[in-house]
């Protein structure tokens, strides 16, 4: 009853549900944001100064190549289809798009 009752409702009237949802949901957003940088920064102090370990943004561990070589060793034959759309999306970069 707890999960169908909101699906149906949801589904039901989803327009009016959404915009009643979203003033709220903004404002709950705009009043949580002050904590939240507020724990950020104390965290990032208490890392920096008290326990001395660096902050700052954290480099991926993946890269490009890992990606390749993950996508050429696990996709199996049966799924050539996904490997060629991941090994396409990989190579967007370098692909030029004509007016």
């Amino acid at each position: 009853f707890g999960e169908f009752l909101p699906k149906t409702l949801f589904r039901l009237f989803s327009n009016d549900m959404l915009i009643a949802l979203a003033y709220p949901l903004r404002f709950f957003k705009w009043v949580l944001a002050i904590p939240t940088w507020m724990m950020t920064e104390l965290s990032d102090a208490l890392l920096k100064y008290v326990l001395r370990q660096p902050t700052g943004q954290v480099e991926s561990a993946l890269t490009r190549v890992d990606l390749e070589h993950f996508i050429n060793d696990k996709i199996s034959e049966e799924e050539d289809i996904d490997k060629e759309i991941l090994t396409n999306a990989l190579n967007l970069r370098q692909t030029k798009v004509r007016a």
